[in-house]
């Protein structure tokens, strides 16, 4: 027999399945969702998704076949070539809070009477006087802020209305306009994450398998960050 022989691919047999939403700041960091397709059992088993349980069922007095997923799902902000601690993820329980909190706290920075910008002396756009920073504390050691700031374009004095985003730690930060902020939180308000869950766990179901696959290291520091979320990681 030859072991060389690459075993066919089963949906089984992937470990999670992403989609990349939004790219922010000059393409440094991603927003992502995603969904686990495996975890651990308390005897430190491997256990897929998607599970079947056979038996036979006396009301139909006929052997059947049960399926049983289990899947967990998030949001992401996640820092290209970085470590773990520079990511966030927003689970469906926290996003109950920040999307009350986005429309309560950081809308009013730019829209209706409360709004913090102006316009200074030399007619270039100002906030009117400094804001504090509102920060999401998700865990002890995560958290991610935002705090409205004038954005400047890189290599022009154009400016417009922006966010400071840090994540977990302040040099962990980084500025998008305010274009791309209302592009990221117009998908947080309004995915609906069951039905993304649900609708990405068909893809994996759907052949073809396989495609575009690539193999990579096993110390591949972007390979650990952003595609292997490593122990623990579920579970922060």
């Amino acid at each position: 027999m030859d072991n060389n022989v690459t075993k066919p691919i089963m949906f089984i047999d992937y470990d999670k399945i992403s989609d990349v939403l939004l790219w922010l700041e000059k393409s440094k960091y991603q927003l992502k969702f995603t969904v686990g397709l495996k975890k651990k059992d308390n005897n430190g088993n491997v256990k897929s998704f998607h599970s079947e349980y056979s038996f036979y069922n006396s009301v139909l007095d006929k052997d059947s076949i049960n399926i049983k997923r289990e899947y967990k799902y998030f949001f992401s902000i996640e820092k290209l070539s970085g470590d773990l601690d520079d990511n966030i993820i927003l689970k469906p329980n926290d996003m109950e809070i920040l999307k009350i909190q986005i429309k309560d706290i950081m809308y009013p920075w730019f829209f209706g009477a409360k709004n913090v910008y102006g316009i200074d002396q030399n007619n270039n756009l100002c906030l009117k006087k400094p804001v504090k920073p509102f920060q999401f504390i998700i865990s002890s050691i995560s958290y991610i802020s935002f705090e409205p700031i004038v954005y400047y374009y890189e290599n022009s004095n154009d400016a417009k209305q922006g966010v400071r985003i840090e994540i977990n730690k302040p040099q962990n930060s980084f500025e998008i306009s305010i274009d791309t902020f209302l592009y990221m939180t117009a998908i947080l308000l309004n995915t609906d994450m069951v039905n993304a869950a649900m609708n990405m766990l068909n893809y994996v179901k759907t052949k073809p398998y396989g495609v575009n696959c690539i193999e990579l290291s096993q110390n591949d520091k972007y390979n650990k960050s952003n595609y292997g979320y490593g122990k623990g990681f579920f579970d922060k």
